[in-house]
């Protein structure tokens, strides 16, 4: 026990012992961290007397050796010791070692004192790094935020082997939350291998994420708008991949302008996104200039000073309706001129409207005069007269050629197989149609996000007119090893799945067409790609299939028509048809039978019947609405019975 407690004691001393030493030292390291704070500010302070010093050029030789003299310590200040007296371990600036020397802070001193030089094995003198928030990582632009973490370490001069412990500090969200699961599989990172990862984690589809954003991109707004979100998306593929053509990018920005601001900017050929901005601007200042504007108002008139002795009477027709009234007339003048519109019609008189359309000639209202001094005009009225004053524009037509509604094919068509998500689609690229059209029914099937839009009327080649009310904006479809996303208008079309028409062909000229050999060569995406189209096959034989496989290509959409087959039989020798006699005896006993009965059968036992409850009340219900076919067989079956007698003509509620 002697032992025991003797060695406890002398670890007790021990540890008295290094909790001593622990405090001496952590009294020696804020000393020297007041000496480093000193020796900062004295440099500061030489620095500006240095500075001070270039400004003012001696004029002596004396001066010169007085300026390159040291100033004398402050009596002030003594040499500081740390709280062991031990000596500082960093020199204070009185007592600056020899071979110490600060750079020259200008040109000047470069000439006049050559003394102050840095020895060249020594770093010259940097001023203090203005101070920068370290860039956090969300999970977002990953390449980015890399770049800007190099940035960073090589303006503070950051060790390689703190690259990756720094970054990882500055993770949030789901970066850090990816993080902490993927440093217990991988220890001891380079920073090579970290940012491998995390470009592979966050990065894999920043490209095609931001390529379908560019094509899908719009102007619904001022051009302004839309070029400052064509050129974010426009840069960031840039960044991404730098070969990309400008070319490309400009036929993309021209595309997405609206109708009337696309063809005079594609007819000046811009070379650039910025020439094609400039030449949007221009033109929609052209616009919002052709565009009716609301007149100002006609300054009032005010009636002349009454003179003593005269009596005006009041003005007639000045009663003053409640301003409601004019907006309730405007609204509604707007909102038929608007159906007018949108049917087709002619907005002044409400016939179908034609180019050769006239209104007819109404009679005419050639003055208006209210009361003495006339009156002035509201703002709905002026607004309502512009309207009156404005041409006729008619409605919004596309065509359609009528292969592409009948699914026939052409020697200008190409049949093209893609790929929609599972589904596989066909495409007929025509060129004898104005717009590009999707299957109504495939858009359902593919799961595609149909959107409602004005409608527009398409008419057909063959006279028909057909019209669409929605649109898929964005539609992306795989084929031959490329991706298009293509806008689409929804149809109701035969047998193709959609219509590629000559605004898509546009979007990708100049191309090469081999109408016989079905190919089509264009650029795309800085490469020169080449889409080969069905080619018609010889007739082959028939195959027997499995139900199995039927159902799978329908479920795939690879099913386009179905038909029946009936085997031809061999036609025979007819051989009367001899019936027994004592069968044909039996027949013509009981023919009555076999008639078609024309009156309703005998009572019995048990007539059929409805039986209502007593007080029920007929159902409020609206009639059902048929097809002209069901409605023509209806009457049929209904004139039958009633000829024969099996119904009758009713005027009950519940009939």
């Amino acid at each position: 026990m002697e032992k025991v407690q003797a060695t406890l004691e002398e670890i007790l001393t021990r540890f008295t012992a290094m909790d001593t030493s622990v405090k001496t030292v952590s009294e020696e390291v804020t000393s020297l961290r007041k000496q480093v704070e000193e020796f900062g500010d004295e440099m500061d302070h030489i620095k500006h007397r240095v500075h001070d010093t270039g400004k003012s050029t001696p004029s002596s030789s004396s001066a010169l050796h007085q300026e390159t003299t040291p100033p004398p310590a402050d009596k002030g200040h003594g040499v500081p010791l740390l709280a062991n007296n031990h000596p500082p371990l960093l020199g204070t600036p009185q007592q600056q070692p020899s071979g110490f020397h600060t750079a020259p802070s200008s040109p000047h001193e470069q000439d006049v004192r050559p003394t102050l030089h840095a020895q060249p094995d020594q770093e010259e003198y940097r001023p203090r790094q203005p101070r920068h928030d370290f860039p956090r990582f969300h999970g977002e632009m990953p390449l980015l935020w890399i770049d800007q973490c190099l940035t960073y370490f090589e303006m503070y001069r950051v060790p390689v082997h703190h690259w990756v412990s720094t970054a990882t500090l500055y993770l949030d969200g789901l970066a850090a939350m990816w993080f902490q699961a993927y440093k217990r599989l991988h220890r001891r990172l380079t920073w090579d291998e970290f940012t491998g990862a995390v470009v592979t984690e966050f990065g894999h589809d920043e490209y095609d994420v931001q390529m379908t954003k560019l094509q899908q991109l719009r102007q619904t707004t001022s051009v302004n708008e839309y070029k400052a979100q064509f050129e974010e998306c426009m840069y960031h593929l840039l960044s991404l991949d730098p070969t990309m053509s400008t070319r490309w990018f400009v036929s993309q920005f021209v595309f997405g302008l609206r109708d009337e601001l696309r063809g005079p900017v594609r007819f000046q050929a811009p070379t650039s996104v910025t020439r094609a901005a400039a030449l949007a601007k221009i033109q929609e200042e052209e616009v919002e200039h052709i565009r009716p504007r609301n007149r100002p108002a006609a300054p009032t008139k005010h009636p002349p000073q009454p003179v003593a002795g005269v009596v005006h009477r009041p003005a007639l027709g000045r009663t003053e309706l409640p301003h409601r009234q004019g907006n309730d007339d405007f609204n509604r003048e707007r909102q038929i001129r608007d159906f007018r519109r949108a049917n087709g019609l002619c907005f002044k008189c409400g016939d179908k409207y034609s180019k050769e359309h006239q209104c007819k000639r109404s009679g005419q209202l050639l003055t208006i005069e209210v009361g003495e001094f006339g009156e002035v005009l509201s703002d709905d009225a002026v607004v309502a007269l512009d309207l009156l004053e404005e041409t006729t524009i008619p409605a919004t037509c596309y065509h359609l050629s009528v292969h592409a509604l009948t699914g026939t094919e052409a020697l200008e068509t190409v049949r093209i197989r893609a790929l929609v998500g599972n589904q596989v689609m066909l495409l007929l690229i025509d060129s004898g149609s104005t717009h590009t059209f999707v299957n109504k029914s495939f858009a359902e099937r593919a799961g595609c996000t149909i959107q409602s839009v004005p409608t527009v009327l398409v008419k057909v080649a063959n006279g028909q007119i057909l019209s669409s009310d929605a649109q898929v904006q964005g539609l992306q479809w795989w084929t031959q090893g490329s991706t298009f996303v293509t806008y689409m208008r929804v149809l109701e079309l035969g047998a193709y799945d959609a219509i590629l028409g000559m605004d898509w062909l546009e979007q990708f000229s100049p191309m090469l067409c081999h109408w016989r050999q079905k190919t089509l060569t264009f650029n795309y995406l800085g490469k020169s790609i080449t889409l080969q189209g069905v080619l018609s096959k010889p007739q082959e034989s028939l195959q027997e299939m499995s139900v199995e496989q039927l159902n799978k290509w329908i479920s795939g959409n690879e099913v386009w028509s179905m038909a029946m087959i009936d085997p031809i039989q061999q036609t025979t020798k007819s051989v009367p048809n001899i019936v027994q006699s004592d069968m044909q005896s039996l027949l013509e006993e009981y023919h009555d039978v076999f008639y078609q009965p024309t009156t309703l059968p005998p009572h019995r036992v048990l007539d059929h019947s409805i039986s209502l409850e007593p007080g029920a009340h007929p159902t409020n219900s609206r009639p059902c609405r048929y097809s002209p076919l069901q409605k023509d067989e209806i009457e049929r079956q209904v004139s039958e019975m009633l000829d024969r007698g099996v119904i009758q003509t009713s005027m009950s509620p519940f009939a």
